[in-house]
């Protein structure tokens, strides 16, 4: 699915987190990348899928397994092979958790948080899930879906650097909040619609506003709570940090969707139970926006690359009065 490129993917998280501590201070922006690059490949891919399929069916084949092949050549010469300092994190100090690969189940901090953070993996995949009845109801039809598709994708490609940019600024907690409230917003506006016809006009257009305050919600905090998984983790397993919040979005999405399936049954025409899913999910995210602010983590410290760097220090230090390095 589109929208799991960054969170269903521990290990490219991780990774990317990894080359952050290393290159970067602020380690959001290296994510709002990933999400650009994520989004020109879904515009992309399409594309040059319809284009090979016009010329046979093996062939499309035979060239997406090329693209995997150099794929995977590019990971193994590219990616990181081991954390740096790995014997010097802070979980290495007096006071600090151990760095075993289950320290993240016993963080209740970070539990709470990927708990609530969960929430934007189920909103997103409404566009899969919810959406297509949603156009079967304005009468939009299905052959709708790719259109909104592409013009959340293109929204992503073009605002999610300067989005990012302002929510680095703004801080995590705002940020958060802001980006769920986003969320919140374009499930109540089409809530609001559901028990109405659509304009006639233009049937689609519950569905761009759902699309996006869903885009912009996630622009907002998907770069920010990634980058905050690594202060979370802070020197222990990143990869574990990583897949306890892909987990839990699966298991919100899991238990969500069933609970919404009941619901959607009832929201192919326009009347008063057809809000029900949309006033859920809406209400799920205002929850979200509300108290996820109090999951962030208290400091904003680069606490490993502060440490490699005390390290540096330490041997001149120690050098005698006089000397010169």
């Amino acid at each position: 699915m589109r929208q799991r490129r960054n969170c269903c993917s521990p290990a490219s998280s991780s990774s990317t987190s990894v080359s952050s501590v290393e290159r970067h201070s602020n380690r959001s922006a290296l994510f709002a990348l990933l999400v650009v690059c994520g989004e020109v490949g879904v515009v992309l891919g399409p594309l040059l899928g319809s284009l090979l399929l016009s010329t046979g069916f093996d062939t499309a084949l035979l060239t997406g397994a090329a693209v995997f092949a150099v794929m995977s050549v590019v990971f193994w010469l590219f990616l990181p092979k081991a954390r740096p300092q790995a014997a010097k994190t802070p979980s290495d100090l007096p006071g600090h958790p151990s760095a075993d690969l289950w320290s993240c189940l016993r963080e209740k901090r970070f539990i709470g948080f990927a708990a609530f953070f969960s929430v934007n993996l189920l909103a997103t995949n409404q566009l899969y899930f919810g959406l297509p009845v949603e156009l079967e109801r304005s009468g939009a039809g299905a052959s709708s879906l790719a259109l909104v598709f592409t013009y959340a994708s293109i929204l992503t490609i073009t605002l999610q650097w300067p989005i990012g940019r302002i929510m680095r600024k703004a801080g995590p907690k705002i940020a958060l909040s802001l980006g769920f409230a986003f969320q919140s917003l374009g499930f109540a506006s089409l809530a609001a619609w559901a028990v109405i016809p659509s304009p006639s006009g233009l049937p689609i257009l519950p569905a761009i506003v759902l699309g996006t305050g869903l885009s912009l919600g996630n622009m907002c905090v998907t770069p920010i709570a990634m980058g905050l998984v690594l202060e979370f983790s802070a020197g222990r397993p990143t990869g574990a940090y990583y897949g306890l919040l892909a987990s839990a979005g699966g298991l919100a999405v899991v238990i969500g969707n069933t609970a919404l399936a009941p619901l959607y049954e009832h929201a192919y025409t326009p009347s008063i139970p057809a809000l029900a899913p949309w006033l859920l999910m809406s209400l799920l995210g205002a929850i979200t926006a509300t108290f996820i602010r109090r999951f962030v983590p208290n400091t904003r410290t680069n606490a490993p690359v502060h440490i490699e760097r005390q390290d540096a220090r330490e041997p001149s230090a120690q050098r005698p009065a006089g000397q010169r390095s």
